[in-house]
């Protein structure tokens, strides 16, 4: 229907199913002759697309549907599709046939593709990810939906549901691990929407795939962050064998509650993102050097701050980004860092991921192995960072005095107990 500028219909155009023009008035189908002849009614058309916003040929009785022509008294195609959308799909295999036989639901606007419900459709999702497998899909839908911007939660939440959905899950099971999917991928950014463009954007989706697949994720991390350099694999290897182990660790546990790792790690996640907002960050980048303080030293309320220091180190521990460290990427901050405690965990692994220049930890937890090209300094009775034992086998860790136990003690493990971390943080 087409209708002047003081809304006055004045053309009518109507359709069958398969794109043969008919009569506005009585749906009776157009006769060969009304067409040819000068178009008849169609004689000084007001437009020439038609069917689904095509260019009709009426003289000939074909569509020019782009990439093809389309016959639509035949129903078909007038040249083979080079492009076999769906191998799975038997309709699909007809190269000549329009919108997989199905023309109420699917158009076809490049001539090539055929498109359902205002996205490509789930049967191309659900064939890809047969051939690449589980894992391996839902680690593609992650990193794909970077490119869906703010909508990347939403997108993440649609393709893990199709992927489940390929792989037989009932539709109730493939809704939950979408709505698994898209809350992570929420959970695992640095504000409130989706990462943004970019490298940082993409190691972020890495760390959204390692929180649910700590194997292939630390896998993804390492060949990201580190292929092109031989002289780091070693070192490298070794943090990320550590992360892997203690995430499986945490997910036994995890699974005892009758939680999946996914499950857990997006609890972690979110209480962290709440333990931010009330008890306040550790991180100060006001400084050329940003620093991120340890254990009890949060902004707002240190002593309370406790709790969530104690679920940020289950993360870290993972080489996962808790909500202050996301604030840091958030902040915009690339350049050198130094951390104490558990500081020292977050900085080690922003460093280790990329997001910062260089690194500087003090009093790295035993759980955490130094990245490369970091330095380390750790007491030789701090047992937070293993002491004299474990410095022997760290890489580039000096060991420096220890304070008394009693000072330990009365101050909480701060900087200001070890005359090394006091010189290291404050400068001489």
């Amino acid at each position: 229907m087409i209708t002047d500028h003081t809304g006055a219909i004045v053309q009518e155009q109507s359709f069958d199913a398969w794109g043969l023009r008919r009569n506005a008035v009585d749906w009776q189908v157009l006769s060969s002759s009304i067409l040819t002849a000068s178009f008849g009614v169609f004689s000084d058309p007001i437009t020439t697309r038609g069917f689904t916003g095509y260019e009709m040929v009426d003289e000939v009785g074909i569509i020019d549907m782009n990439g093809r022509i389309y016959d639509p008294k035949l129903g078909r195609f007038l040249q083979a599709d080079p492009l076999v959308q769906e191998p799975f799909n038997t309709q699909s295999l007809n190269r000549y046939s329009y919108g997989f036989n199905n023309p109420l639901k699917y158009t076809d606007p490049s001539g090539y593709i055929s498109l359902g419900d205002f996205r490509i459709s789930k049967h191309i999702i659900r064939g890809v990810a047969k051939i690449l497998g589980p894992e391996v899909s839902n680690a593609l839908v992650q990193v794909g939906s970077l490119f869906c911007g703010p909508w990347a939660p939403a997108c993440a939440a649609v393709g893990t549901y199709d992927v489940n959905r390929a792989f037989g899950a009932s539709p109730g099971d493939a809704r939950k691990a979408g709505v698994m999917a898209g809350v992570s991928q929420w959970a695992f950014a640095p504000s409130g929407g989706a990462p943004t463009w970019g490298q940082a954007g993409m190691q972020l989706t890495l760390n959204t795939i390692a929180a649910h697949n700590p194997e292939l994720g630390q896998a993804l991390m390492f060949v990201n962050g580190y292929w092109d350099d031989p002289s780091v694999w070693a070192q490298e290897a070794v943090g990320a064998t550590m992360q892997y182990h203690a995430s499986r660790k945490i997910a036994e546990e995890a699974a005892r509650h009758g939680l999946t790792i996914q499950e857990f790690n997006l609890i972690l996640a979110l209480n962290s993102k709440v333990g931010l907002a009330i008890a306040g960050s550790t991180f100060d980048g006001n400084t050329g050097t940003g620093t991120i303080e340890g254990f009890m030293s949060r902004s707002i309320h240190p002593n309370l701050g406790v709790i969530w220091d104690v679920n940020d180190t289950l993360l870290n521990a993972q080489g996962l980004l808790d909500a202050v460290s996301l604030q840091v990427v958030r902040s915009g901050h690339s350049g050198p860092m130094k951390g104490h405690s558990l500081g020292a965990a977050r900085v080690n692994n922003l460093h280790r991921q990329g997001f910062i220049s260089s690194a500087k930890t003090l009093s790295l937890p035993f759980f955490t192995y130094p990245s490369a090209g970091s330095s380390s300094y750790c007491g030789v009775a701090d047992g937070i960072c293993g002491g004299a034992l474990l410095n022997m086998v760290r890489p580039a860790t000096q060991s420096v005095g220890s304070p008394s136990s009693w000072d330990v003690f009365n101050k909480n493990h701060k900087i200001d107990t070890v005359p090394g971390y006091r010189k290291e943080w404050y400068g001489p």
